[in-house]
């Protein structure tokens, strides 16, 4: 289905299509208008037209009502049956109240000839052209502010995101080290301490602590993308009168094609069963008016609206739709036979009408660009956010990688080293006792590891790193970006993230690719946003290749990363964030 007009079925048949304020307004407007030419007349059946006219007013708000409950419980979707039914009901319950009045007019002797066919056509026309307006205005209003809420909401994680300080991560870093130094130095004073082990139990025991204790440990630091804090659903916000007013004022308050439509609804009914053909050409010059007046309204007045304040926009607008409505109006009072002094009232109804139909189109075509407007709104919102998301995981990852290796390397390596040493012990004779006093001191001084945060190299120092640590196996080249090198040393946390970065490059390159070359770049993607790309010369990669800690660390502190298979090798790249 043509997306445009699945837009329109949604707007027209949305959750608000059978609300009060798409019924209750026109209803009376309408109600109004029917005894009208009696006021003007000085009819003395004016009473009884009253009654007439607000007994058909209830009626057809009841059934409009009961139908609209109904339709809202079958079908309770924006689909097209329920789009189907909406116009149905919008037809019915217009054609209705005309057929009503007439009836009863009848029956009372104040209208011997109702001419039916044009009061069901005129009415159900009728029906479509305003209640599906106020339909489309009113649905239109609720996405308007569910988008508002989705703004405000992103507006709200931001601002608590933005909150969690480095302050505040480093109290979590302190928190993080006791918990895993706790854990630690438990399990492995209770080894220590259980009397009676042997030298070969104790050396078992160590080895237990290291591989499922300390190893598990360092492996947990590696933070997934975890700083997402959470934010309460907000309730939905109201719509500000202001706002819509001043979009609904300059955007494009005049349109000329979809007032000229409603203009054909609104008066085809007496075009065809009730004027004589002779009019025709009166309704044709009429149309061409209504199109002619406003399009020349749009393309002379609208650019000079936005440099006006906004209550002048509101006097001129509904000057410049009284205008549109003089002939219109004048014709159809010409075709009523009411074009005389005291037919003023109809007159009045007629402009009243033309205010109900042209400030809820350019209410609406307000509403959309508003929308608009909050949808960039949330799209900036969810960008920064992204990037603050990633910033702090980039805060993270420096601090828990630096104990997850101080675990690692110290901590686990000081407990193997230990094993092997009181198995030593073991083999030269020494006693059970004696072998443990020799490793006690050692190995508790390890579970009570100390961490202080370090600074990583400037960038071509590691790479220097790298290529001396590899030499005769892998190399890897820096293509000349002094720009971005020169911020990237002035940022420690985006530097980390970097060196990090290229040595598990490095590392899958040789392991998974057999490659002995790489070639990197960086560019500033944006102000905030650093752009990181390897090639190397690897074999390509598999369909099933499984995601390592390299994939982890890019998915938490990145904005967007990705690899991917290009001739003669494999690329890597990586939008990280950068101050």
């Amino acid at each position: 289905m043509n997306l445009q007009r699945y837009d329109v079925i949604r707007r027209i048949a949305g959750p608000r299509s059978f609300s009060q304020l798409v019924f209750v307004p026109i209803l009376i407007t309408l109600t109004v208008g029917t005894w009208i030419p009696e006021l003007q007349s000085g009819s003395p059946f004016y009473a009884e037209w009253r009654s007439i006219a607000i007994t058909a007013l209830l009626v057809s708000w009841g059934f409009a009502t009961g139908m609209g409950l109904l339709v809202n419980k079958i079908l309770p979707k924006p689909t097209v049956p329920r789009f189907v039914a909406v116009v149905l009901v919008f037809f019915v319950t217009e054609a209705g109240r005309t057929v009503l009045v007439a009836a009863q007019a009848q029956t009372m002797g104040l209208d011997t000839d109702p001419n039916w066919p044009y009061r069901i056509v005129a009415g159900g026309l009728t029906g479509w052209a305003l209640f599906g307006l106020a339909a489309y205005l009113a649905n239109e209003a609720e996405q308007y502010r569910a988008t508002l809420g989705r703004l405000i909401q992103t507006q709200a994680l931001l601002a608590e995101l933005v909150s969690a300080t480095q302050s505040d991560l480093e109290v979590r870093r302190v928190q993080l080290l006791e918990q895993v130094r706790t854990a630690v130095t438990d399990s492995i004073r209770s080894v220590l301490s259980s009397g009676g082990s042997s030298a070969r139990e104790v050396a078992d025991d160590l080895v237990r602590v290291s591989e499922d204790v300390v190893r598990p440990l360092s492996h947990s630091l590696i933070p997934e993308r975890e700083v997402n804090p959470v934010i309460r659903e907000p309730s939905t916000p109201r719509i500000s009168i202001s706002a819509v007013l001043n979009y609904a004022t300059y955007v494009q308050p005049f349109r000329p094609v979809a007032v000229t439509l409603f203009t054909v609804l609104m008066v085809a009914g007496a075009v065809i069963f009730l004027w004589p053909i002779e009019v025709l050409p009166a309704f044709i010059a009429l149309l061409a008016w209504v199109f002619g007046f406003l399009g020349l309204m749009s393309w002379t007045v609208t650019p000079r609206l936005k440099t006006m304040r906004v209550p002048w926009r509101v006097i001129t607008l509904t000057v410049a739709y009284l205008g549109s409505a003089t002939v219109p109006g004048v014709f159809v009072m010409f075709a009523t036979n009411t074009l005389k002094p005291e037919g003023w009232p109809y007159l009045i109804y007629i402009f009243l009408i033309a205010q109900i139909v042209l400030w809820p189109l350019a209410i609406i075509s307000g509403v959309d660009q508003a929308r608009a407007d909050v949808i960039d709104k949330i799209r900036q919102s969810n960008q920064r956010l992204l990037w603050s998301r990633a910033r702090l995981s980039s805060y993270l990852w420096g601090q828990q990688s630096t104990i997850a290796v101080a675990l690692h390397k110290d901590v686990q390596g000081t407990l193997l080293a230990a094993a092997m040493k009181l198995k030593m012990s073991r083999d030269a004779g020494k006693t059970d006792a004696v072998a443990i006093d020799e490793i006690r001191a050692a190995v508790l001084d390890a579970a009570e590891f100390a961490v202080a945060p370090t600074d990583a190299v400037p960038l071509m120092e590691a790479v220097a790193a790298i290529n001396s640590r590899w030499q005769g196996v892998f190399r890897v080249d820096v293509d000349d970006s002094t720009e971005a090198i020169a911020r990237l040393d002035a940022d420690s946390v985006c530097r980390r993230i970097v060196i990090d970065m290229l040595g598990e490059f490095v590392t899958n390159a040789v392991k998974h690719g057999q490659a002995t070359s790489a070639r990197v770049s960086m560019t500033l993607a944006s102000d905030d946003v650093l752009l990181v790309q390897g090639v190397n010369n690897g074999r390509s990669l598999a369909a099933t290749l499984g995601s390592g800690l390299g994939t982890r660390m890019l998915e938490a502190v990145s904005l967007d990363q990705g690899f991917e298979n290009v001739p003669g090798g494999v690329r890597v790249w990586a939008e990280i964030p950068i101050v």
